[in-house]
């Protein structure tokens, strides 16, 4: 269940959940997929009066609009810190170098990635995301 939700930058939301973990999810798939949340994806100052709905299972805003855990849960998430970014590579057992190799970028960008210097861009997190996966399955 959800405990606490803001809003932390254009149509992202870090929420905090019963058993003390945080995570962060840009919610633009699923505003751009619901022709009845077209206000929040509009409109930012309404974006940012999110809050936890009623039951703990959902985040709504004013004056009744509400996307619930299970659908956070189920999007992509394409928000990565660098933390993860780092823990994901490790568990992988990938060095900086075969990391570069394996997403096709610089050893330099990895690096920057690693030390928070830049943003994670999203596709860069999905590989992530989809590489954690793999290894959980495998």
């Amino acid at each position: 269940m959800i405990k606490q939700v803001t809003a932390v930058a254009t149509r992202t939301v870090k929420i905090g959940w019963n058993d003390g973990s945080h995570s962060t999810h840009d919610l633009t798939p699923i505003l751009y997929n619901r022709r009845s949340l077209v206000p929040l994806r509009e409109n930012e100052r309404l974006f940012r009066e999110v809050k936890v709905g009623t039951d703990g299972r959902s985040i709504s805003w004013p004056p009744n609009y509400t996307i619930s855990a299970v659908t956070i849960l189920g999007s992509p998430n394409n928000v990565m810190t660098s933390s993860d970014f780092i823990r994901i590579s490790e568990e992988a057992g990938l060095s900086v170098e075969a990391l570069s190799k394996v997403l096709g970028v610089s050893r330099r960008l990895i690096t920057v990635y690693r030390q928070a210097a830049k943003v994670i861009p999203a596709h860069i997190a999905l590989a992530m995301r989809h590489l954690e996966q793999t290894m959980t399955r495998g």
